[in-house]
């Protein structure tokens, strides 16, 4: 047995040097001459060169010769003819973006799903503004990408793009609206303003959601305002006597307490449909001949009467017998009654806001006056 082995190896060293006595050199023993194999130190026997350069695909580092090794091209044995690059192969994987990568970008979506088939970062855009919704701040607002202060306010919408307190400017005035007291620049304060963002409202005094200025009723009380005796609300009306004066002939004060009379008014005011009620501040001024602005009395009335009546009677005070009714009233009658729609939202017919009567009966009687009165109209306030 040993001398079989013994022979065996005799003969390969005889091989040997016959081979390198006749210029046969395989230094990888693949019968292949070294300086006709392509890959002289390793075995291959094959002789596949897949991409025909000078070496054979076992001792060949990058097989389809496109500039990315073995090791990490992922189509080893793809396209020829080409080179990686960034234009070619984008995320250099070794396989040829316009024909054999269906990734180019190796973010694990398919180019044709991936909205951003050459970033890596990005696969989808929502909004279809162009920016990926990993990098997009809004990436449901086709109008906003970015918000720069995080106020959560996009930057195109932001007046204050670098101020995260502050994002909106309704007035333009250079003030943001958090700081800003007078958000609509309507002159009323925001903590005031029923309405801080319409320069045109401020207040709503029927609280119907409708500005004051706006609203035909702002008492909501079923009459607009155009008709309506007080616009807001309840009020009142006012008689304010502005003059009074004596016959200087008359014959006043006959208890002989003194040379002029005491006057007083009586005033008495209804809905028109019942009784009176006058008044219990008679307002008495003594032994007078000429005044001017000399009383005024005001009652309070329900904004939803629709009309009212005014009675006015003036006295002479005696303390010793039955007081004297003073006529100012020309013809016979020596008292007076007035009759005011509500619902016409005026005090007379010439639309004024103030109704005035002066009665001259100077001279008809021995008890006759001059009397100058006007009545208006008031709101109550709240």
């Amino acid at each position: 047995m040993k001398g079989t082995a013994l022979l065996l190896m005799f003969s390969l060293l005889v091989y040997a040097m016959a081979g390198c006595l006749d210029g046969f050199v395989d230094s990888d023993g693949d019968g292949l001459k070294d300086d006709s194999d392509n890959c002289p130190d390793i075995a291959n026997s094959d002789q596949i060169n897949y991409d025909d350069d000078t070496m054979g695909n076992e001792c060949d580092l990058d097989d389809d010769n496109d500039g990315i090794e073995d090791l990490l091209d992922l189509c080893d044995y793809g396209e020829r003819g080409w080179v990686s690059a960034n234009s070619t192969d984008f995320d250099s994987d070794g396989c040829q973006d316009s024909g054999e990568d269906t990734d180019d970008d190796n973010d694990g979506v398919s180019d044709t799903e991936d909205a951003f088939p050459l970033d890596g970062n990005e696969t989808t855009d929502t909004d279809g503004d162009g920016v990926g919704d990993n990098s997009d701040a809004f990436p449901s607002d086709v109008n906003e990408t970015t918000d720069t202060d995080g106020d959560g306010v996009g930057d195109n919408s932001d007046a204050f793009p670098l101020d995260e307190r502050e994002s909106s400017d309704f007035d333009g005035d250079g003030i943001g609206d958090n700081a800003d007291t007078d958000d609509d620049n309507d002159g009323v304060s925001d903590y005031e303003d029923r309405f801080p963002l319409d320069f045109s409202e401020w207040s709503d005094f029927d609280d119907d959601g409708i500005g004051d200025n706006a609203d035909t009723d702002d008492d909501n009380d079923g009459v607009q305002d155009d008709n309506d005796w007080f616009v807001l609300g309840d009020g009142g009306v006012t008689i304010h006597f502005t003059k009074f004066q004596i016959w200087s002939n008359g014959n006043y004060d006959s208890s002989g307490a003194g040379a002029y009379p005491d006057v007083y008014v009586y005033l008495g005011i209804s809905n028109c449909e019942g009784s009176m009620t006058y008044n219990d501040d008679y307002g008495w001024y003594t032994d007078v001949s000429y005044m001017e602005d000399w009383w005024t009395y005001s009652w309070n009335i329900y904004d939803n009467l629709e009309y009212i009546c005014i009675s006015i009677t003036i006295y002479d005070e005696d303390p010793l017998a039955f007081d004297q009714i003073l006529d100012f009233v020309p013809g016979d009658r020596n008292a007076i009654d007035h009759a005011f729609d509500l619902t016409s939202g005026v005090l007379s017919d010439s639309g004024e806001g103030i109704f005035t009567q002066s009665f001259d009966n100077r001279g008809e009687n021995s008890l006759s006056i001059l009397v100058e009165y006007e009545i208006t109209r008031f709101a109550i306030e709240d």
